[in-house]
């Protein structure tokens, strides 16, 4: 019995047992098993198999539960990172793990919660010289996150040369996501071409960048940094708006129409000729069963996105709304990412996600009621080659495009009126000069209310459609982009 209890602490701790233990497992969190509220952190699973196998683990005490699949090679670890959110039940968390349908082992994984503010330091020098701020920690660069939904743990981030250089390339990427998302991070002792790739990504015009100047005080500095004013997002009810007004604009009722009408139309056809009415009731029953035979087997889907960047910017972030609607009773499974960014997070009913590490897919798996829906929000960033250049004085604005082709319609938001603005060819530009604003008035497309709502504090406004990747009908997408100081030129290029 003791050796039962030491062999589960070792798997536990990710200890090599016993020359005779086939499977070893190391699972962790990142941040050093620091969580704070209900944002998802980052599980970490290493394991390896003499013999090799198929490996199925699944979270317990997670919201929502996780299963991960891993094919382990003979005597070759395998690594996985999966986001997980804990949720505030009493319930423990644990990993219930099974290798080619053994019997199920279980492994406690252990957590602390902190609040959602805190200061995270990464490397030496970052800890040593921030080390009197009362709310920060200090973390081996080995505990940062390989996905980017983890950094929704923390409140700032403080992180120096040697800990950037000590990342693989995947805790790099994410890192960068979370700066490009306007997380908050200061560099200290980096190098130029460092600091240029992470200015170069930052979004919210680089608020929440700072590169450490030798002569600043690093504490000082950090406080700022921590001062700033968030960056938020549209909120969950607007984005809603938006897929509301997509799928409507999608959805017709014609073909509905025309199905009904032709079916009717046959069927008193039928029923008014007397030696017919067998020929009507198989025609009934045929027309029924055919409505079930092709009665949606899959779910309904519309995808929104918001995304905003200031002129001077070269990333945009975002927010998006994948909203799933069931036709019937089953499980659906869905995809897992959106529009390349990271889940922020679900909600509708029962569901749980599910990831294979062979071909690095997540998904999720969702167990729907008829006309129940399911949302995935999800937050993130992208660069964006914006070749528009905004411009304005106290009398007029002007938008020049300085690309190589013509830009689509947009919108723009100047000194309280809305303009509608036609294609500017490449090289032209367009004026409010002598121009008549669009009448503001209740009724607006949902999009153009949200761009008057989020313009206010900014000079000149943009709003442009987006092009979503391998969109579908209904996937819609607009990104605001706002002066970042005022120019005061008369003309563009001048």
């Amino acid at each position: 019995m003791d050796g039962l209890i030491l062999l589960s602490v070792l798997l536990a701790q990710g200890v090599p047992g016993p020359a005779s233990t086939s499977l070893q497992i190391d699972a962790s969190l990142a941040f050093e098993g620091f969580i704070s509220g209900r944002e998802f952190s980052e599980l970490r699973v290493h394991a390896s198999s003499r013999t090799g196998g198929h490996l199925v683990i699944n979270t317990i005490g997670a919201s929502p539960n996780v299963s991960i699949d891993i094919e382990l090679m003979p005597g070759e670890a395998a690594d996985a990172w999966v986001p997980l959110r804990i949720g505030f039940s009493d319930q423990p968390l644990s990993l219930s793990t099974s290798l080619d349908q053994a019997a199920p082992r279980s492994i406690p994984i252990n957590f602390v919660r902190r609040p959602a503010s805190r200061l995270v330091l990464v490397g030496t020098d970052a800890s040593e010289r921030l080390r009197t701020l009362p709310e920060a920690e200090s973390i081996g660069s080995s505990s940062l996150p390989h996905i980017a939904e983890a950094y929704l743990q923390i409140g700032a981030l403080a992180v120096d040369s040697q800990a950037i250089a000590a990342l693989d390339s995947d805790q790099l990427r994410s890192l960068l996501e979370y700066v490009g998302a306007c997380g908050r991070i200061l560099l200290i002792d980096v190098s130029t071409a460092v600091a240029d790739i992470f200015t170069n990504r930052a979004a919210c015009d680089g608020r929440f960048l700072k590169v450490l100047d030798e002569q600043e005080n690093p504490v000082i500095v950090f406080n700022r940094l921590i001062d700033q004013e968030d960056w938020l997002p549209p909120s969950g009810r607007q984005l809603e708006s938006l897929a509301n007004d997509a799928r409507n604009a999608s959805f017709s009722l014609t073909p509905l129409i025309i199905f009904w009408a032709g079916y009717l139309f046959l069927l008193v056809v039928l029923l008014i000729r007397p030696r017919a009415r067998f020929a009507a009731l198989a025609f009934s029953v045929t027309g029924t069963l055919l409505v079930v035979a092709i009665w949606p087997a899959a779910t309904s889907s519309t995808f929104v996105a918001w995304a905003e960047m200031t002129s001077s910017e070269s990333s945009a972030r975002y927010v998006g709304l994948q909203r799933y609607s069931a036709a019937r009773h089953g499980t659906f499974v869905l995809p897992g990412d959106n529009f390349g960014g990271h889940s922020k997070s679900y909600s509708g009913g029962d569901f749980s996600l599910a990831f294979d590490t062979v071909t690095d897919q997540r998904h999720i798996l969702w167990n729907a009621a008829p006309f129940q829906q399911f949302d995935h929000f999800t937050r993130g960033s992208f660069p964006v080659d914006t070749t528009l250049q905004l411009e304005s004085n106290a009398s007029f604005a002007n938008v020049c495009n300085t690309g190589g082709n013509a830009t689509a319609p947009m919108y723009m938001q100047w000194a309280g009126n809305l303009y509608a603005l036609p294609s500017i060819a490449a090289g032209a530009s367009w004026s409010t000069v002598d121009r008549t604003p669009l009448t503001i008035r209740a009724g607006l497309a949902p999009e153009l209310q949200l761009f008057l709502d989020r313009s206010t504090g900014h000079p000149l406004t943009l709003l442009q459609s987006l092009p979503v990747p391998a969109a579908a009908q209904d996937d819609r997408a607009w990104l605001l982009q706002y002066q970042a100081r005022k120019h005061g030129g008369s003309s563009c290029g001048a």
